[in-house]
């Protein structure tokens, strides 16, 4: 069986794009951020992370702004005044000088919990 590097490639890629997640994801609770840190991270790497829409990178409910991308996790509150709900997406903007802000991890689709009742 023949493989190509396109689909070498292409499996990878999808591989990495969906590493950054919530430890919890539930509104109104504490939970971590977690993404991948790249080898090429460094003391000046600077992230944006944003959560919303999983159909829609414009529409943005909650973000984070990582000064050092090396420490791989922030410890976060999830805003009780979000809606859950399913169809949420985390997206990781590596901040660059050379490069239009671009998407360097995305979480893929996954539901926002309503916290529990006492």
């Amino acid at each position: 069986m023949k493989f190509s590097w396109f689909a070498i490639v292409s499996a990878a890629l999808v591989t990495c794009a969906q590493a950054v997640h919530l430890t919890n994801p539930t509104v109104g609770e504490a939970t971590d951020v977690v993404w991948t840190v790249e080898p090429t991270d460094n003391e000046t790497t600077t992230l944006w992370i944003s959560l919303g829409p999983a159909d829609n990178a414009f529409s943005v409910v909650q973000a984070w702004h990582i000064p050092d991308a090396r420490a791989g996790q922030l410890s976060t509150v999830i805003d009780a005044n979000i809606a859950p709900g399913p169809d949420y997406a985390l997206r990781v903007f590596e901040i660059r000088p050379d490069i239009f802000d671009w998407v360097r991890e995305f979480s893929g689709s996954f539901e926002l919990n309503a916290p529990a009742t006492a």
